[in-house]
Formats: structure tokens, C-alpha cells, sequence
């Protein structure tokens, strides 16, 4: 606790309560710490410098008055909890007195304008931008009222009791040989939404007594003031009645919650009305607190006058009645203070669930708009064209919905500009989003429902519960940034979806757990390696042409890969070609260009290179992209088993059509469910899979036919089937729908183990079948050989015996012999 402080000094302390009063006091050196507006306590001052505050004292929230059983003491409250504090002088306390309250006060205005400098949410009602003006408003105005008063009093108090001159070590001079303790909390409370009273306490002593000040003045002033805080404490019971009525008869509705805050709000004011009458009520006591001072003053001069004059030495029984009687007057003022704080509490913690229910309701009216968003979104349907591509919207209501919409973008494109505008969409121009793809719906209906799916996003990052997602994901990276292995934790929050700020990061991380021992043998400078031997490979040009072609098919829409220029079509260019180099084998596949395309929005082109390597290499087995796709295929089989098995509706119904599901799900394996389901889907899927593996894609297939399994089977045509079964993918935006529905509602699923015997077995089945495909292949290249020497022979005029006829020994009739290969004796060819 080195360095300088502003306030500092030994102070006797004893703890509040029953058994405080037995306990002796115990000295102590006291710190005020500015940056934590505390008061710290040590031994002594030598230990303030090296070790660690015994205790401390918030000031920030207390109260603070004098203690009128011992001189120099003063009492600070915090939380139920008195700290009784005694200096060695008068000087001294009234010095720590001033001094923390100055601190305090200073917190308090601190709070209030940083209040005041925090706007408002884009997203809140108008009404409660409207309570919190008018209760900035009300705070000032009291605020400016109270140091009116305060200025007034203490100018009066300087002018003709005190006299005080602040020396220069903090000594106070009264100028009337006696001692004055005064204390005036803070007009406001830290909490800058909550209102609170000026509170103020004096004690003094005096020889002699005056009776202008009458007694039934007093009485008049204290029952006003009681009969004021009786009459707030009954209105704020019937507010507090009515506000439950209220609250208890307005959930039906979003524009009844509106009104539930709107009363709120009037209710509240009502409160900080009432707590402004006790304020001005205060204000009269504090008249009256001066009159009793200038009674003081009067019985001081009288005293000092008949002293010397020598008329009286010894005090009279009128001014030790009058003493009395004010001593007993400033014991119920203390009094009085104190309730007015316990009644500063009240209003503040009333203040605090008003402001709670404000907030939920904010929070349900906000629920009702994702719920409402996310009806619009769901009305989406593929219409009963040819085109697969085409979908429509079918809203009732007329314009009501796009007026709402426009309602509801406008209010949420105030916090977050990156949303679309609707004009522009309808005037046809393309909205970017931070992938960089460009949408461009083609008609209103298609409109409404793109911005539904901007506005249920936005909506659903203002939630609480996304935020701890993303404090989560903090914490767990801060732990396990560099190891991030497969474990419950990290299963939990994968599944949940990784934050857009840290997928790279986290997607990187995963696939160099993969291909870490690859690394390692090639070494660090292995990608420009395999770059530079690009231009001189015989594999890298071979599928240069097939790479070509494709690398325009991948994203069109994308502006990072819309044109044969593009950054990143010169990078998928590369890392396609040097994957070719690195594995001649394998070589160029039909649906890589997809992988390293997703790979390339998040990372450079030397971590997509090494995507494409672990995922083909890693996750998957050699032959799944092979030129047969032995492996994908033996995927598909697998599924289909599943299929039969969690789906035995849609399974029956498909085997009664002789329809081969692997037509569709087939593309949704190879590329990852690339162009397969919307992007915002893709990218939970990518997530769960680089963690987990291929499982999961088993998972998610069965997942979007299991949600779309009632539709499928209504249908009876092949046609109308497959174009059916493709759409439906595309039209997955729920996506912890299809999370729920792929890790829960599916479960038990087989295990992994399970799936790889599975897998192998189909594997082997398919290459016997491959191999007999690939024997018959030779076979017919055979003989379409053999007919082109036939044809040579013919053109030669040689004589051709095409069928023979010959003995067998142990039969006695002839027997037809098939030709199976030619036999050339020197002008004549015969089959055997």
C-alpha cells in the first residue's frame, strides 16, 4: 500500500451490536483507497506499506453519523453492519468526516454521469428511454435543490457559529471554544438508478438556554413529517398492489407488455414524486436545525457576557432545561435520519425490482419476436414446379407481415449495420453478408423470408444465454488453447456451435491434431515445396483441366471466388494442384474444390491444404475419394441400414418405389453437406465433424430425413421424390432443431466401432465388385481388339471360317463350338 493518500491516520475502532459495547477499542492506521473507494484498515503504518488491509469499509453505499455517547466518535453503516471509528481530537474527526464524505459524494456523481453517458439499447421500448430521462431530470433537479441548501446552511453556519478556518495540517478553529460535530450524507445512493435523501445530523453543547425556538413548532414539523412518511409508505403499498394487478393481467400479448411497462414506468415516478416531498420535508427540518442553532448562539453569547461581566458563574436551571431539552431534540433528529435512510433503502430496492420486471419483460417481448421471426421463416415451401431451385412463401395477412418486418429491421439495424435494408432488396441489389456471399432474393415473398433469417440471427446474439456460450468458449481457449482434444466439454461446445470470432482458430487447431505426425515428417516448409514443384509435375497437369472447370462451379456467388481473378480461386487453383503432387494416387476428385473452398473463407491456403490432406487421409479412409468411391459408396450402403433401423416408415416406403436414396445423400457425404443445407447450418455441421469425425454425417443425414419424414412419405412419385428429398436439405434452418434431433432424438446410435466393421465389410463386397467390373472391362476391350483385327484381315482378302464343326472322342454326333479366340493358319483364321 505504498504512495501517497489523500486521507490517513490512526482512529480508534470498535464493532456495532451488543457485544461491541464490552469490547475495548483497538488502534488501527486507516487508508482510503481512491480506486476502490474503500477504507482500509492495517496495524499500524509501516504495515500499510508492505502486506495486505486487515478489513475495509465500502463507503461508497454508507451512512455516516455521530455517535452521541462519546466525543470524536462517529459511526459509519454499511449493509446493517456500524463501524464505530474514534479519532483522537475534535479537528481530526471533523476532517475524516468531511473527507469521506467528499469521497463519497464523488462516487455518486461519478455514477450518475456515467448513467447518464451510457445510451440506451437500440433494441429497449421507448417508454423506458422515457423513464430514464425524466428520472435523470428529477435526480438533477433534486441534486441542485440539495447543495441550494446545503450552500445556504453552511454560508449561515460560517457567518455566525463556526467560524471555521481548515488550517493547514487539517486543524478547525470554532472560534467559540466549543466543539461542533456535523455530518450531510450524499443526496444519491452509487446506484445511479435509485434515489435517495440528503441526510443530516448535529450535536453540540452549550451553558445556557433560550426559548425562541418553541417546542410546538417542533412537534407541528416532526408530525408533518411523519404523517408524510406514513402517507408514502400507504401509496406505495397501493402501487405496488396495483403494479401486481397489472403485471398479473398483461403476458397475452406484446402490446400488453408494452402497457405493463408504460405502468411501470408511471408508477415509478410516482415513487421518486413522493421521495421528492420527503426531501423538501427535510429541508424544513434543516430550517429548523438553524433555528436551533441561532437559539444556541444566543445562549452562548448570554453565557460568554455574564462570564465577563462576572454577573454569573455558575450555569442556571433554565439553560440546563433548555440543554436538555435540545440534547433529547437532537437524539430524535438522529432518529429521524436513520429512518430516512432505512427508507432510502426501500426505495432503492423497489427501484431495483421494478427495474428487474422492466427487464423481463423486455426479455419476453424480445422472445416473442424470434418466436414470431421464426414462424415466418419456417413458412417456406418448394412449390409443385419443375425447377428445384425455385421456393415461395405463402404469408396471410396481406401487408401486415412486411410492414412489421420493416418495423423490426429498422429498430435492429440501428445496433448492428451489417443487416440488410429492405428497400434496396426490393430494388434488386445484392445484400453481402460477412462471408462474402451476395443474396439476391427474386421476389417479395422471398424477401420477407431472407430477412426473417437475418433478424432471427441478430435476435438470438442478443440473448443471455449467448453470451455465456461465448464466455464459455473463452474460457475454455484461455485453458486449452493449444490442446484441444476430444473430449465431454468440448463435445458440449462444439455441438452448441463455435463463435464466428474464434472458428478459425479452433477449426485450424483440429485439423493439425489430425495431421500433426505428417507435419512433423514433411516439415514446416513442405507446402511451398510441393508449390514449387508444381510447374514440372506430370500429376499437377494432368487434372489441371478437370481443376479448372471446377473451380468456377464452387462458390459463384461468393465475391471472394466469382471471377477466374479472384484471391480465392488463385489459392484453390493452388492448393488443389499441390495436393495432386503430394498424393499422385488419389489425385483430383470431384468435390474437393468444395472442401478446399470452405476451408479458404477461414483459413490460408497452406492450413487448407492441410484440410484437404487430413480429411482425405485422416477422417475418411484412402479409397472414400478414390476414382471408384468405394469408400463413399460403402457410406451410403451403412446409411441405409441406419435408415432401416431408426427410420422404418420412410425406409418401406422407398424400397416399395425401388427408389435408391444414395442418389441424394451421396452428395451430401462427399463434399460435407456443401450447397447441400444453408450456410449457417453447414457451419455447425463443419463443426461438430472436424471434431468428432464421419459419425456425425451419419448422424445429420438421418436427422434432416427423420424431420422431413412425414412430407416424404405422403409423396408417391419417384420424380416428385428425389426433387423432394434434395429441397428438403436446403430448407433446414433450424438448426438446434436438427442438432436435438441428430444427438438426442436419434439416440442410442451404433457406435463407432460398430460403423467401422460395417464400413469394412461393404468396403470389401465393393471392391470384389469392382474388380469384376474392371475383368469385364479388359474383357470387352479384348474383344473390341479382336473385331479390329478382324476387320484387318478382311481388308487383306483372307479367308475367314467364323463357326467349325468338329468330333469329339467320346461323342459320335458333332458339336457346335463357340469361337473364343482366332487361330491363323497361314491364309485361313479359325476359332478354338
Amino acid at each position: 500500500m505504498a504512495g501517497w493518500h489523500s486521507l490517513s491516520g490512526y482512529l480508534y475502532y470498535r464493532p456495532g451490536g451488543a457485544f461491541g459495547r464490552i469490547k475495548p477499542k483497538k488502534r488501527y492506521w486507516y487508508v482510503f483507497d481512491d480506486s476502490q473507494g474503500k477504507l482500509l484498515c492495517f496495524k499500524n503504518a509501516n504495515e500499510a506499506k508492505k502486506s495486505k488491509p486487515t478489513d475495509s469499509v465500502d463507503i461508497k453505499d454508507a451512512t455516516i453519523s455521530l455517535s452521541l455517547d462519546q466525543n470524536n466518535q462517529f459511526i459509519v453503516s454499511i449493509e446493517g453492519k456500524e463501524f464505530y471509528l474514534t479519532a483522537d481530537n475534535h479537528e481530526s474527526m471533523m476532517i475524516w468526516l468531511l473527507g469521506l464524505q467528499a469521497k463519497r459524494d464523488s462516487y455518486v456523481k461519478r455514477a450518475l454521469r456515467e448513467s447518464s453517458s451510457d445510451s440506451v439499447s437500440d433494441g429497449e421500448a421507448c417508454g423506458r428511454e422515457r423513464s430514464l430521462s425524466e428520472s435523470k431530470s428529477l435526480v438533477n433537479d433534486m441534486e441542485t435543490t440539495h447543495s441550494s441548501v446545503v450552500r445556504c446552511s453552511s454560508m449561515r453556519e460560517r457567518r455566525d457559529v463556526f467560524r471555521l478556518r481548515f488550517q493547514r495540517f487539517g486543524t478547525i478553529d470554532t472560534g467559540y471554544g466549543e466543539e461542533r460535530q456535523f455530518a450531510v450524507p450524499p443526496l444519491l445512493s452509487p446506484d445511479a438508478h435509485s434515489l435517495t435523501a440528503p441526510s443530516f445530523q448535529l450535536t453540540s453543547s452549550a451553558s445556557s438556554a433560550s426559548r425562541k425556538w418553541s417546542s410546538g413548532a417542533s412537534g407541528e414539523s416532526d408530525d408533518a413529517f411523519l404523517h408524510t412518511e406514513d402517507a408514502g409508505i400507504a401509496r406505495e403499498g397501493r402501487h405496488r398492489q396495483g403494479s401486481e394487478r397489472s403485471a398479473s393481467g398483461s403476458s397475452d400479448s406484446a402490446i400488453d407488455s408494452d402497457r405493463r411497462v408504460t405502468e411501470l414506468e408511471r408508477e415509478l415516478m410516482k415513487v421518486k414524486a413522493e421521495l421528492a416531498c420527503s426531501l423538501n420535508q427535510e429541508s424544513k427540518l434543516r430550517e429548523a436545525l438553524e433555528r436551533k442553532d441561532a437559539a444556541r448562539l444566543e445562549v452562548v453569547q448570554e453565557v460568554t457576557a455574564d462570564n465577563e461581566k462576572g454577573k454569573s458563574s455558575k450555569p442556571d436551571a433554565k439553560l440546563q432545561e433548555k440543554t436538555r431539552v435540545l440534547q433529547n431534540q437532537n437524539r430524535f433528529l438522529n432518529e429521524e435520519v436513520k429512518k430516512l435512510g432505512n427508507l432510502r433503502q426501500l426505495e432503492r430496492e423497489k427501484f431495483q425490482d421494478q427495474e428487474k420486471k422492466i427487464h423481463c419483460l423486455e426479455a419476453e417481448i424480445d422472445q416473442w419476436k424470434r418466436d414470431y421471426l421464426f414462424v415466418l421463416q419456417s413458412t417456406i415451401r418448394m412449390p409443385d414446379g419443375d425447377l428445384v431451385e425455385e421456393y415461395e412463401v405463402k404469408l396471410y395477412g396481406g401487408d401486415r407481415h412486411q410492414v412489421r418486418l420493416r418495423q423490426l429491421l429498422d429498430e435492429a439495424h440501428k445496433s448492428n449495420p451489417s443487416l440488410p435494408s429492405y428497400d434496396r432488396l426490393q430494388e434488386g441489389e445484392a445484400h453481402i453478408d460477412s462471408y462474402g456471399f451476395k443474396q439476391r432474393p427474386e421476389n417479395d415473398s422471398l424477401i420477407q423470408h431472407f430477412v426473417c433469417t437475418q433478424l432471427y440471427q441478430h435476435y438470438c446474439h442478443q440473448l443471455q444465454s449467448y453470451e455465456q456460450h461465448q464466455q464459455a468458449w473463452r474460457d475454455y481457449l484461455k485453458l486449452h488453447r493449444h490442446s484441444l482434444t476430444k473430449t465431454k466439454e468440448l463435445k458440449t461446445l462444439c455441438r452448441a456451435g463455435i463463435p464466428p470470432q474464434h472458428r478459425a482458430e479452433v477449426w485450424t487447431q483440429l485439423i493439425y491434431n489430425q495431421v500433426q505426425d505428417l507435419v512433423k515428417t514433411k516439415g514446416p516448409h513442405y507446402y511451398q515445396n510441393v508449390c514449387n514443384m508444381m510447374p514440372d509435375s506430370v500429376n499437377a497437369n494432368r487434372y489441371l483441366r478437370q481443376i479448372s472447370l471446377d473451380l468456377m462451379r464452387t462458390m459463384p456467388n461468393n465475391i471472394h471466388f466469382s471471377s477466374p481473378t479472384s484471391d480465392g480461386i488463385k489459392k484453390m487453383r493452388e492448393v488443389l494442384q499441390a495436393f495432386c503432387v503430394h498424393n499422385p494416387q488419389l489425385g483430383y476428385c470431384q468435390g474437393m474444390n468444395f472442401i478446399v473452398g470452405m476451408a479458404l473463407l477461414f483459413m490460408e491456403a497452406e492450413d487448407a491444404f492441410w484440410t484437404l490432406v487430413a480429411i482425405t487421409e485422416k477422417y475418411f479412409s484412402p479409397n472414400y475419394f478414390d476414382h471408384n468411391l468405394v469408400g463413399a459408396q460403402a457410406d451410403q450402403e451403412v446409411l441405409k441400414e441406419f435408415l432401416r433401423e431408426k427410420l422404418p416408415q420412410l425406409w418401406q416406403h422407398l424400397e416399395e418405389l425401388d427408389i435408391e436414396i444414395s442418389t441424394v445423400t451421396l452428395n451430401w457425404f462427399l463434399p460435407i453437406f456443401f450447397d447441400a443445407v444453408p450456410f449457417e447450418t453447414l457451419l455447425r455441421i463443419w463443426d461438430c465433424f472436424l471434431l468428432e469425425g464421419p459419425k456425425v454425417l451419419f448422424r445429420f443425414a438421418l436427422a434432416i430425413l427423420k424431420i422431413h419424414e412425414s412430407s416424404v412419405v405422403q409423396k408417391t412419385e419417384t420424380i416428385s421424390i428425389m426433387r423432394h428429398l434434395k429441397a428438403c436439405a436446403k430448407l433446414t434452418f433450424d438448426i438446434e432443431g436438427l442438432v436435438k434431433t441428430a444427438f438426442e432424438d436419434l439416440n442410442p446410435f451404433p457406435r463407432r466401432k460398430d460403423i467401422t466393421s460395417k464400413q469394412a465389410y461393404y468396403v470389401n463386397i465393393l471392391k470384389e465388385k469392382v474388380k469384376k467390373r474392371e475383368k469385364q472391362q479388359r474383357a470387352f476391350l479384348e474383344r473390341e481388339r479382336m473385331f479390329e483385327d478382324l476387320d484387318l484381315y478382311s481388308s487383306g482378302k483372307r479367308a475367314l471360317i467364323e463357326c467349325a464343326v468338329h468330333f469329339q472322342e467320346e461323342t459320335k454326333g458333332p458339336a457346335l463350338s463357340v469361337p473364343t479366340s482366332p487361330t491363323k493358319l497361314d491364309n485361313v483364321i479359325f476359332f478354338s
